[in-house]
C-alpha cells in the first residue's frame, strides 16, 4: 500500500506546480503585455501624432502661401516657410512608423503622402519665390494649389486612419489576451482550488478521523479508563502510532497491576509483620503467620516449624487453603527433619532438574514429595540469633514462579517472626520472673504483717506494765530503777512506733488501708500538730511557727492526713537542732489547691540522697552519720497517703541548709458539714498522745 507520506509528497507537489505554473503564466502575460504592446501603441500614438503634426506644418506653409497669393505681402510668407521646416522631421517620423508596421497598405499610403506632399511643395516653391510686383494669386494657381493640398489631406486623412486602424487592432489583440490569460488563470485557479480541496478531503480522511480516534483514546485513558484502546485504522503511518499506543497502555496497565501487587504485598507484609509485632504469645504468632501468608501469597499449604533447645521438636503449624485437604503434618516433619535449615528464600519446582549437591534444593525436593506438589518457596528464620524456624509455601497443582516481592515477602515476615518469637520467649520469661517476684513480695508482706501483729500485742503489755511500774502503783522506785525503766520505755515505744509504721506500709502496698472521706479542715490539723509538738519543740530549743487560714478544706480521711503532717512535722523537729526554727504554714493556691509547707532550719538533705528517700527504708546519709536514729518509713508512708488524696508531695533541700517539704492537695468546695469535724475515736486520740509521749522522751533525751 501506498504511504501516506508519498500521496501528500504527490498531492503538494501537483498543487506547488499548479501554483507556480498559474504564476508563470501570469508573468510571462504581463512581460509580453509590457514589452510589445505597450511599445506598439506607444508606437502607433507617435506616428499619429507625427503624421498630424506634418499636416498641421503643410497646412501652415499653404496658409501663409495662399495670403501672399492673395496680398501680395510678403510677411504671409514666414507661416510657409516655418512648416516647410518643421516638414521634413515629421515625415521622417511618419515613414519609420509606416516602416516599422509591417504592412505594405500603410507603407503605400505613407509614400503616395510623401508625393503629394512633394508635389504641393514643387507647386508652391515657385509662387513663394516669384518677385514682389508679379501677381501671384491668379485663379488658376490657386486653384491649383488648392486641388493639390486637398489631394494630400485626403492621403492624410487615410494615413491617420490607418495608423489608429493598427493602435485599434493592437488594443484588440491586448484584449484577447488578457481574457485568454485570465481564463487560463481562472482554469488554473480552479484546478488548484480542486487539488487542495482533495488533498484537505484525503488529509481529513487519513489523518483527522484517527487522530481523533487517539485523542478520544488518550482522553479516556487520562480518565482513569485503563480499558480504553485505540482503534487500528488509517494510513500505515497512524496505525502505528495506534498500535503503540496500545501497546504502550497495556504495558502501563502491566506495570500498574505489578505495582498493585507489590503495594498489596508489601502492606500484607507491613499488616502481618505489626500483627506479629503486637503479640506476645508464641502460639499465636504462629498462627498468624501461616494464615496472613497463606492468605496474602495465595498459596495450597503453610507449614512453619520451629527447633527449640537445638533439636527438632514437634513445635509447628500446618495451615491449608479452605477447600483443600491438607497432607500429614508427619510428612512435613519427615522432609523437614534435616538441619540446619537455609537463612535465605529457596524455591523449587517439580518440571526443573534435580540439583543433588545443594542441599537446600535437597530440602526443597523432600518437602514437593512430602505435599505430593508442583512448587514450593521455603526460608529459614532466627530466633535470638539462631537460626531455629522454618517456614514452608507449598502450590499444590500448578507450577509456580515465584516473583522476587513475593520472596521478600517471605523473608520479611520471617525476620518478623523470628523477631516476635524473640520478643515472646523474652516476655515469657519476664513474666515468670513477675510472678516469682509477686509472690516473694505477698510472701514478704504476709511476714511483715504477720510479724508486726505478734510483736504488737506483747509491746502493748509490755508498755502498760512500764506504765504502771513509772507511776509508782507497784511501790517507789529508786532513781536508778526509774531511768533504766524509762530507757526500756523510749525504746518500746520506738519498737511499737516502727511495728506501726510496718503494718501501714503493708496495708498500703496490699490495697487494705482503710480511708474514710469526710471533710478535713486544714486548719484544725495544723493546730493538732502544733498541740502535739508545742512541748516538745520547746523543750527541745526550738521554734514552732504555724499558720493556716482558716477557710481551707480537703475531703480525705482526717485520720490518715493528720499521720501524715505529725509524721513530717516530727521529722523537721528531730532534724533541728536547739536554736533553730520548725514553720508549717497552710495556703491556698487558685481556687482548687491547698498548699501546706513544712520548712525547718535543720541539717538538710543531700542532693544525691534525695530521689531515694520516698522509698521504704531510706535515710539520708548526713542522718546515718549523725546516729539520728530513724526508720526510714516516715516519707515513703507520707508520699503513699498524699497520693491517695489525689495530692503530691514535693521536697527541696541542700545539706546544712535546712529542707522544705510542700503538701499539695484538692481543695474542697461547699459549706463545712459538721459530720466531718472530729471521726477521730478515743483509742485514736490514745495512740496519738502516745506517740506524742514517746517522741517526746526521744527528743528530750
Amino acid at each position: 500500500m501506498t504511504s501516506t507520506a508519498s500521496i501528500l509528497r504527490a498531492g503538494f507537489g501537483a498543487l506547488v506546480a499548479l501554483l507556480l505554473l498559474l504564476g508563470g503564466a501570469r508573468l510571462a502575460v504581463g512581460q509580453y503585455l509590457a514589452t510589445n504592446v505597450d511599445a506598439t501603441i506607444g508606437r502607433a500614438a507617435n506616428a499619429t501624432a507625427a503624421n498630424a503634426a506634418l499636416l498641421q506644418a503643410l497646412t501652415d506653409a499653404e496658409t501663409g502661401l495662399r495670403g501672399y497669393q492673395l496680398t501680395g505681402e510678403r510677411s504671409f510668407l514666414e507661416p510657409y516657410r516655418r512648416g516647410i521646416a518643421q516638414y521634413p522631421a515629421a515625415r521622417d517620423v511618419v515613414v519609420d512608423a509606416a516602416d516599422d508596421s509591417g504592412t505594405d497598405a500603410l507603407r503605400a499610403l505613407v509614400a503616395t503622402q510623401v508625393a503629394r506632399a512633394d508635389a504641393w511643395l514643387a507647386f508652391a516653391a515657385p509662387l513663394a519665390g516669384s518677385p514682389a510686383g508679379r501677381d501671384p494669386g491668379s485663379a488658376a494657381a490657386v486653384a491649383r494649389g488648392k486641388a493639390l493640398f486637398d489631394q494630400l489631406r485626403a492621403v492624410n486623412t487615410q494615413v491617420s486612419a490607418e495608423f489608429h486602424a493598427q493602435r485599434t487592432t493592437v488594443l484588440d489583440r491586448f484584449r484577447t489576451i488578457t481574457l485568454v490569460s485570465d481564463v487560463v488563470t481562472a482554469l488554473l485557479t480552479i484546478l488548484a482550488a480542486v487539488v487542495a480541496l482533495v488533498l484537505g478531503l484525503r488529509t481529513t480522511r487519513l489523518f483527522v478521523t484517527p487522530l481523533e480516534n487517539i485523542r478520544t483514546t488518550l482522553a479516556r485513558l487520562n480518565r482513569g479508563d485503563r480499558s480504553a484502546r485505540g482503534r487500528v485504522t488509517g494510513p500505515p503511518e497512524v496505525r502505528k502510532v495506534v498500535r503503540e499506543i496500545n501497546e504502550l497502555a497495556d504495558e502501563s496497565e502491566r506495570l500498574r497491576s505489578s505495582e498493585a501487587d507489590r503495594a498489596r504485598i508489601r502492606q500484607e507484609a507491613h499488616d502481618l509483620g505489626a500483627s506479629v509485632s503486637g503479640s506476645l504469645d508464641r502460639d499465636a504468632i504462629l498462627d498468624q503467620v501461616v494464615a496472613g501468608l497463606g492468605v496474602a501469597l495465595g498459596v495450597d499449604y503453610v507449614y512453619v516449624r520451629l527447633a527449640e533447645g537445638g533439636s527438632a521438636s514437634s513445635v509447628d503449624r500446618l495451615w491449608n487453603r479452605q477447600g483443600r485437604t491438607p497432607p500429614s503434618v508427619e510428612a512435613f516433619r519427615e522432609a523437614t527433619a534435616a538441619t540446619p535449615w537455609p537463612r535465605n528464600s529457596v524455591w523449587a519446582d517439580r518440571s526443573a532438574p534435580a540439583q543433588p549437591d545443594a542441599p537446600d534444593r535437597v530440602l526443597a525436593a523432600a518437602v514437593l514429595a512430602a505435599g505430593g506438589a508442583r512448587s514450593c518457596l521455603l526460608t529459614g528464620f532466627a530466633v535470638d540469633g539462631e537460626a531455629s524456624g522454618l517456614i514452608v509455601l507449598v502450590q499444590a497443582d500448578a507450577a509456580r514462579t515465584w516473583t522476587g516481592d513475593e520472596r521478600a515477602l517471605l523473608e520479611a515476615v520471617a525476620a518478623d517472626a523470628g523477631r516476635g518469637l524473640h520478643v515472646a520467649q523474652v516476655y515469657g520469661h519476664q513474666r515468670e520472673l513477675a510472678e516469682r517476684f509477686q509472690d516473694l513480695d505477698r510472701q514478704k508482706t504476709d511476714f511483715i504483717s504477720t510479724v508486726s501483729h505478734e510483736l504488737r500485742t506483747p509491746l502493748t503489755s509490755i508498755l502498760g506494765y512500764l506504765e504502771i511500774l513509772l507511776s509508782g502503783d507497784q511501790g517507789e522506785l529508786t532513781e536508778a530503777q526509774e531511768r533504766s525503766l524509762k530507757v526500756v520505755e523510749r525504746n518500746a515505744e520506738r519498737l511499737r512506733e516502727l511495728v506501726g509504721d510496718l503494718l501501714t506500709l503493708s496495708r498500703i502496698g496490699s490495697g487494705s488501708l482503710e480511708m474514710t472521706a469526710t471533710r478535713v479542715e486544714i486548719a484544725s490539723l495544723v493546730e493538732s500538730v502544733r498541740g502535739v509538738f508545742g512541748p516538745v519543740a520547746a523543750g527541745s530549743g526550738l521554734t514552732l511557727e504555724c499558720d493556716a487560714a482558716t477557710d481551707l478544706a480537703v475531703n480525705g480521711d482526717a485520720r490518715q492526713l493528720e499521720r501524715v503532717l505529725l509524721n513530717l512535722v516530727g521529722n523537721a523537729v528531730k532534724f533541728t537542732p536547739a536554736g533553730g526554727t520548725v514553720r508549717v504554714v497552710a495556703r491556698p493556691e487558685r481556687a482548687d489547691r491547698v498548699i501546706v509547707e513544712i520548712t525547718d532550719t535543720g541539717i538538710g538533705i543531700p542532693v544525691s540522697d534525695q530521689e531515694r528517700l520516698f522509698q521504704p527504708f531510706q535515710r539520708a546519709s548526713n542522718a546515718v552519720a549523725s546516729a539520728i536514729q530513724g526508720t526510714g518509713l516516715g516519707l515513703a508512708i507520707a508520699r503513699s497517703i498524699v497520693e491517695r488524696h489525689g495530692g503530691e508531695v514535693t521536697l527541696r533541700s541542700a545539706a546544712g541548709e535546712g529542707t522544705m517539704l510542700t503538701l499539695v492537695l484538692p481543695r474542697a468546695v461547699g459549706a463545712p458539714s459538721d459530720d466531718g469535724e472530729d471521726e477521730s475515736t478515743p483509742a485514736d486520740s490514745a495512740i496519738r498522745a502516745a506517740k506524742a509521749r514517746a517522741l517526746t522522751r526521744s527528743l528530750l533525751s
